[in-house]
């Protein structure tokens, strides 16, 4: 019994998966284990429609693992650029599976367990020379794993004078990776692991490396000892960033009051008959007397009181008619000259306030623009001099604007009131009294300035659209928080799947993604990481609750970002993820893309049409805030965690 237990032991192997340009390996009774997971298929990054093909199977005498393609498999697989549909898989396979139009999905190489050593053993490069690894015996590293490596110079590592290592591929067929990514040539950084088909080698820094001890053959020279560069000390006073009080400059609410127009000047309407009447009759009077006077004059009477009448008759007639005349004219020109005196006076009076309403405007405007709500580019100019970085965390939970992230450019209503008189019935109308109304119109929204999101109120959030617009609407949202907010205050937690860790690298060492004291990373991948993460915040939420007055601010407020629904299922955590008004001071940013995955509780909803257009779906409706920034956030990442 004991021998036939011996004759079925089987050999596990290490599969090495080569997809896109990342590389991963797992062991082979791992990948047998979760062939129909869907989370597993989603870690590996597996392209569509591929299920995996590997299977154990044990016989009387025999266990093994066999590639087994079934009948309406999407993909067919190569060995030695041979179609196998069935194969019992041996030290050294190199497998390649290609869709039905013939492309290259996916590759994988296999190695015995029993072949596979752990140990390292270190050689010297030798300076201002090139090291060429194949399969053949010319080879300064001769690696025999499998027949696919090139004979000949398949991987050229060149050591110029200053004993920088370079390494390039040649032959561009199985290719080179380093740390995990496909390259074409590359600098080495001290303790960059170059891989290629099951060979692996870490750059120790100098002219030192250390090759698996895995079907090796080199006569480089080994390395027992090397020197070690001591650290600089770090000088006792030296600070990278320093946290002072803020200076804050806010933009209150206003009011100013626009006067309304004078009264309009007014001319007196009466009639030029009525106006002339009484200087007319009498006019007319006077010649009736005159023709009496002239009738007595004929019949002999006296002239002279004839001339007397005549003259003052006539007086009279053109009395009445010239004075009433020239006096309207003068009242016509007088209107005219005071309405336009009116209109000039009012106008300048409204130009006026404009000028000052547009001073607070381009205010308003600047202020929200470059010192509330900072563009990336500014926040990663924080670390560029001394008087920028005292801007660095400046933002505590006692502000207004704690947590308040810029999501992109959009239009605002402005603070500022404008008080104008209210225009009632008129008898008729006044052009003037409709500019205090286009005033308050005109400065009523503030455009191109900063949209934002209050990640302290609404704390549940879907993010739908677009992979890679989610992406950058996330670094956006990432960087407002690492750079303006203090890591003690604001802890991000990323919980994002496999392969879409190479998206996150950026964020993964800043002080923000890490606990008080250094021994957990808010960073997870897996199921069984987001469970320690999770438990660790759970702990720390129970903690500060026994602790903590209800008056006290829960602080730091977690903000997590989860990438995948999978990774959080039944975690105990989720009554406050799930919760928007939950009072553990957590803010949970679900970016799934996909609105039917979202959870109900998602009360704000960020959609991302575009590259360059973002919509918020809040109960006020939507608010387009475009999007288009550039930045050099590896630097900034850098910087920011050496605190």
């Amino acid at each position: 019994m004991a021998q036939t237990e011996k004759n079925r032991s089987v050999t596990d192997f290490l599969a090495i998966f080569f997809i896109g340009n990342h590389m991963i390996s797992q062991l082979l009774s791992k990948v047998v284990e979760n062939r129909t997971n869907a989370l597993y298929h989603d870690t590996l990054g597996l392209p569509d429609g591929f299920v995996l093909p590997f299977f154990q199977e044990e016989t009387e005498s025999v266990s093994s693992y066999v590639l087994r393609l079934e009948h309406n498999s999407l993909f067919q697989a190569e060995i030695d650029h041979q179609a196998c549909r069935e194969h019992t898989l041996k030290n050294g396979d190199y497998i390649t599976f290609k869709d039905s139009n013939g492309t290259v999905k996916l590759k994988v190489i296999f190695i015995a367990r029993s072949a596979l050593s752990l140990a390292y053993k270190k050689y010297y490069l030798p300076k201002g020379s090139n090291i060429y690894i194949g399969r053949g015996a010319q080879n300064d590293i001769v690696f025999t794993l499998s027949n696919y490596i090139s004979r000949e110079k398949q991987v050229a590592v060149r050591v110029d004078d200053q004993n920088c290592v370079y390494v390039e591929d040649l032959k561009r067929t199985a290719g080179i990776y380093v740390n995990g990514k496909a390259v074409h040539s590359r600098k080495l950084e001290p303790f960059d692991e170059l891989a290629f088909m099951g060979f692996s080698m870490v750059y120790l820094g100098g002219n030192i490396v250390a090759i698996r001890d895995l079907c090796i053959e080199t006569f480089l020279p080994e390395a027992q000892d090397w020197p070690l560069k001591s650290p600089k000390p770090r000088k006792e006073k030296e600070s990278y960033f320093i946290i002072t009080p803020r200076v804050s400059r806010t933009l209150e609410p206003e009011e100013i009051e626009v006067d309304g127009p004078p009264s309009p000047p007014s001319m007196d309407k009466t009639p030029l008959l009525l106006s002339i009447g009484p200087s007319l009759t009498m006019s007319l009077v006077m010649l009736v007397s005159v023709g009496v006077s002239v009738a007595n004059a004929l019949n002999g009477g006296s002239t002279a009181s004839v001339v007397t009448s005549g003259v003052m008759a006539v007086g009279m007639l053109l009395g009445s008619l010239l004075w009433p005349t020239l006096l309207r004219n003068y009242q016509k020109k007088n209107l005219a000259a005071e309405t336009k005196y009116r209109e000039e006076r009012y106008t300048a009076y409204i130009q006026g306030i404009d000028k000052i309403l547009s001073e607070k405007e381009s205010h308003a405007v600047k202020l929200l623009g470059q010192t509330l709500n900072p563009p990336p580019e500014t926040l990663c100019a924080m670390l560029d001099n001394e008087v920028n970085r005292l801007r660095l965390w400046e933002r505590s939970a006692q502000d207004e604007d704690f947590l308040r992230v810029r999501l992109g450019i959009g239009n605002r209503p402005f603070n500022l009131k404008i008080k104008i008189p209210k225009v009632g019935f008129q008898l008729h109308p006044d052009p003037l009294s409709a500019l205090p109304g286009q005033l308050a119109q005109k400065y009523s929204v503030l455009s191109d300035v900063p949209m934002t999101l209050d990640l302290a109120s609404s704390q549940t959030i879907g993010m739908i659209g677009d992979e890679e617009n989610v992406h950058s609407l996330l670094e956006s949202i990432i960087l407002n928080i690492i750079a303006l907010h203090p890591y003690n205050e604001v802890k991000m937690v990323l919980i994002v799947p496999p392969q879409q860790v190479h998206r996150f690298e950026l964020f993964k060492d800043v002080p923000h993604v890490w606990s008080d004291d250094k021994k957990v990373r808010y960073f997870a991948t897996t199921p069984e990481e987001v469970h320690f993460v999770f438990n660790s915040i759970d702990e720390e939420i129970q903690n500060r609750k026994n602790q903590e007055s209800k008056k006290k601010l829960s602080v730091p407020h977690y903000v997590v970002v989860v990438m995948h629904p999978a990774l959080i299922e039944r975690e105990a955590l989720l009554r406050y993820l799930n919760d928007p008004q939950n009072d553990a001071g957590i803010t949970t940013l679900f970016a799934y893309g996909d609105i039917t995955e979202l959870p109900r509780s998602c009360k704000t909803i960020v959609q991302s049409d575009t590259v360059n257009s973002t919509k918020r779906l809040q109960r006020n409706g939507m608010v387009p805030c475009p999007l288009s920034w550039t930045l050099d956030k590896i630097l900034f990442r850098k910087l920011l965690s050496r605190h």
